[in-house]
């Protein structure tokens, strides 16, 4: 298409057609006619559109009438004739667009342009090459140092033969150096209770608590904060007490567990219980803590404030049990900048926890005596010491000082600036306990006991799973403290009974030259010599053996 007829080397047809361009808008060609561009290019049916400010040439056209073919390249385009293969115009790049150059060409010019063309880029990419297999060999001989700290060289050797970028990567720097990668914040969050659980066992303490626990299994709710603990003697029972948890998040929730994270231990492994209940039971990778980093920080937390309460009242490591109950108890009671500096409590139960109960963990108490167990002159109270809130009940577990039993009584007396432990200077781990019944194991927060001498109604409180039974029945024996044991227990009692041999020895005779001696002579003559009147090697049974042999026996008994 062209804008002018002076253009057209003959002018076939006058016309006036519409022609539609890319943009929408028609345009009217005015005439049609034949353009002689070189000796070797003549084009047809071309059409006058007087609108235009430039011509145009259609590539597909002339490749159909001409049998040639157009070959652009980054500032110049040749016409190349497909049967001799010459060269029969070219256009060059100006303004963005291919100009037609209406001047002979040489038919070997394009020949000569691609050569020169590939010359050039293999003489780039040789040397790209050499810079990078010198990147590569620098790399080795500076011991695999980090590609930016090898760009930072400035020494013309070394910065002149290195490629700008480190195309090929080094098989050798992950295996010397491979370290783990950083670990993103977790995006997903709980929008109610007990939509997200997170679980982890602890254990096994190398030290036995003194009602012969040994791990504690910690559940802690992702929206509240809220954590329980559950003491155990062995891995066995983090089935069971899962389960209990939760029916205890079903009876007095409402609600029911949605997800569970825990890490790979086997003690988690609870398929069917996950598919009835249809909870989620989410893992982290092998040795990834991190994965499940809120309870394992809720641990750290936990065992920091644990042994605060140990190191306060100086008690033995067996007492770390109770150390650690009480410290959850107090956690959750306690305001978190997390939670904008509300307490778990209340974001469960809607309501702040009570503090007026709380007195200082090991301290002293005087707890009132039962008035069936004491007499007129028997003292009115003993001394004790406080180890930790009771669950359940309003009162508070303590040990007594004389009889070392543990119990739990609401009729107390505190000295809370006084640690009986303190002054009994006790060493700290070579305590041994002896037990009957052992003490709750259970800590179901968020139970916060109100003053046991306030009245009226107590804040809302959750029953433990299983229902404690407490009772006078554990007791412990210490041998570094003799001032608390009477001195006549420690005198042995000397028996009275008369020692006689048993009725079927009665036939035996040992140390005899006779065969008629007394069974009680014979009794005595054993004991004296032995020291223990019933030793085999000095009896004989006579009536068990030949007669050649009991009288060989009888006669070594007279000749000696």
């Amino acid at each position: 298409m062209v804008c002018c007829t002076s253009f057209f080397t003959t002018v076939t047809s006058i016309i006036s057609q519409p022609v539609e361009l890319p943009n929408g808008t028609h345009v009217f060609a005015t005439h049609i006619g034949i353009i002689q561009l070189t000796p070797f290019i003549c084009l047809t049916q071309v059409l006058c559109i007087p609108s235009f400010n430039f011509n145009l040439l259609s590539v597909k056209k002339l490749s159909t009438n001409l049998t040639c073919c157009v070959m652009f390249l980054s500032n110049s385009c040749f016409i190349q004739d497909l049967l001799s293969w010459t060269t029969i115009g070219m256009g060059e790049v100006r303004n963005g667009l291919y100009r037609f150059v209406n001047t002979p060409v040489s038919s070997s010019l394009l020949v000569h342009t691609l050569s020169q063309f590939s010359i050039s880029q293999r003489s780039v990419t040789t040397s790209a090459l050499f810079k990078h297999n010198n990147s590569d060999l620098w790399h080795c001989r500076l011991d695999h140092p980090y590609f930016p700290v090898l760009s930072s060289i400035t020494d013309p050797v070394v910065k002149n033969n290195i490629s700008i970028i480190n195309e090929k990567p080094c098989c050798i720097c992950p295996l010397a150096k491979f370290h783990r990668l950083p670990f993103s914040y977790s995006t997903h969050h709980a929008s109610q209770p007990f939509e997200i659980v997170h679980c982890d066992l602890w254990g096994p303490c190398s030290i036995p608590s003194y009602d012969g626990f040994k791990y504690f299994i910690t559940l802690v709710d992702c929206f509240t904060r809220s954590t329980w603990l559950y003491l155990l003697i062995t891995k066995v029972d983090t089935k069971r007490n899962i389960e209990s948890f939760a029916n205890l998040v079903k009876n007095h929730f409402n609600r029911k567990i949605k997800i569970l994270r825990s890490d790979n231990g086997g003690e988690f492994h609870m398929k069917d219980f996950f598919h009835i209940k249809r909870i989620i039971h989410q893992t982290s990778c092998v040795e990834t803590p991190q994965q499940n980093g809120i309870v394992e920080r809720k641990h750290q937390h936990l065992l920091n404030v644990a042994r605060a309460l140990r190191f306060q009242a100086k008690l033995s490591l067996q007492y770390w049990s109770d150390c650690v109950l009480t410290a959850i108890y107090l956690i959750n009671c306690t305001p978190s900048p997390l939670l904008k500096h509300k307490t778990p409590f209340e974001l469960l139960f809607n309501q702040p926890p009570a503090y007026a109960h709380l007195k200082v963990f090991g301290s002293l108490y005087f707890a009132s005596t039962f008035s069936r167990q004491r007499k007129k002159f028997d003292p009115r109270s003993r001394m004790c010491i406080f180890l930790r809130y009771s669950f359940g009940i309003k009162g508070y577990k303590l040990l007594d000082m004389q009889s070392h039993t543990a119990f739990i009584s609401r009729d107390v007396i505190f000295h809370e600036s006084i640690f009986p432990f303190h002054s009994l200077n006790l060493p700290s781990d070579n305590t041994t306990f002896v037990f009957t019944k052992p003490l709750p194991n259970t800590l179901d927060f968020p139970i916060v006991v109100s003053n046991p001498d306030a009245s009226g109604p107590s804040p809302p409180t959750i029953p433990n799973i299983p229902k404690p039974v407490i009772d006078d029945s554990v007791t412990f024996m210490t041998d570094t403290t003799p001032a608390l044991i009477s001195p006549s227990d420690s005198v042995l009692r000397k028996s009275t009974r008369v020692r006689r041999a048993p009725q079927y020895l009665q036939e035996f005779h040992c140390h005899q030259s006779s065969l008629t001696m007394p069974s009680q002579s014979l009794s005595k003559c054993s004991a004296s010599i032995t020291g223990n009147p019933y030793s085999l090697e000095n009896f004989l049974a006579y009536k068990k053996i030949f007669s050649i042999i009991y009288c060989f026996f009888h006669f070594c008994f007279l000749t000696h």
